[in-house]
């Protein structure tokens, strides 16, 4: 076979098995793995929620720390209007949650921003995550994308495993996500009781996070959600995240880079109520890793967010 024909035949080849791949997800032949499914669900349950209150909502957005440690049914009774925890996964990245955020707002809605703060130290772009849940279950987000992220949504998906997954679910079922967790009718998970927290056991190690600055991504994707919110009368505040406390976690430098932040978030156009370290939870309030709280610790996190955002918005 001459030199240019052969050349010819590999990249035939080369584009066919990348259009095998890219067709997988849409014909059941891949599948995302159990924790997206999971999250893909959160999303839907949540937006259909949020959907069905026909006035002016609040909605509390960010990742897991806001899906487990706030408790949106205590705001509600509160605030005297429907509040919807809008909280997710951190590691969809900064972006994707504003994004998500942006698709059920309404003018005359309220957010309560509570971003974790590795988010504003991470640059926002493709992880597995994000690409499995987008590949997936949300394949229009592609068109939002830059364009060097679209291979990573459209053949990045991790293919062998989602194939195996789909095998597993044609022969065995639906896998559920390993967490005994219930979704109320306001969008919290509940499950994170203090007999079954484990605090103690995985917190024992911690490594203090690193004091790394605000990224420009991270200053970017949140002035431009100001100015979004702006544009459509929303009222946004940022609530600081629950997070664990101890002699040695989350370190000297940390807490003095988490004191920088109401000011950085002013910078943004953007108001924090309070400082993070009114958020701070002790091991006994924790459940499994420094931002995810059981339920006594969602009771005292609640309350004192409630007590700074009440100070803007009518309580009862």
């Amino acid at each position: 076979m001459p030199f240019k024909q052969f050349l010819i035949a590999i990249l035939a080849g080369c584009i066919g098995v990348l259009t095998v791949i890219a067709v997988l997800p849409r014909l059941g032949l891949a599948r995302a793995n159990a924790e997206m499914v999971w999250v893909a669900y959160l999303y839907a349950n949540k937006e259909r929620i949020a959907a069905a209150i026909p006035g002016p909502r609040v909605f509390v957005v960010g990742g897991s720390a806001t899906l487990h440690s706030f408790d949106s049914a205590t705001a509600s009774r509160r605030l005297g209007m429907p509040v919807v925890n809008f909280g997710t996964h951190a590691a969809l990245g900064l972006g994707y949650i504003l994004e998500r955020a942006e698709r059920v707002l309404r003018p005359g809605d309220i957010v309560l921003l509570a971003p974790e703060y590795t988010l504003l130290q991470q640059p926002d772009g493709p992880n597995s995550y994000k690409t499995q849940l987008i590949t997936f279950y949300d394949p229009d987000y592609i068109s939002k994308a830059p364009l060097t992220d679209w291979p990573n949504y459209i053949i990045g998906y991790d293919v062998i495993p989602s194939v195996v997954e789909a095998l597993k679910v044609k022969l065995k079922g639906v896998p559920s996500f390993p967490y005994d967790l219930v979704q109320d009718d306001l969008g919290n998970n509940r499950g994170y009781t203090v007999d079954r927290s484990v605090a103690q056991i995985q917190l024992a190690s911690l490594n203090p996070p690193a004091a790394v600055p605000i990224t420009e991504s991270a200053h970017a994707l949140l002035a431009r959600f100001a100015s979004f919110a702006a544009s459509r009368h929303i009222k946004v505040f940022v609530i600081p995240v629950s997070l664990l406390k101890t002699p040695s976690y989350p370190g000297a430098d940390y807490e003095r880079f988490l004191q920088t932040l109401p000011a950085a978030y002013a910078k943004m156009q953007l108001s924090m109520l309070g400082t993070p370290d009114m958020a701070y939870m002790t091991v006994e309030d924790t459940h499994d890793v420094p931002f995810h709280a059981n339920d006594r610790g969602r009771i005292k996190y609640t309350a004192t967010m409630l007590s700074l955002v009440c100070r803007h918005l009518r309580c009862s």
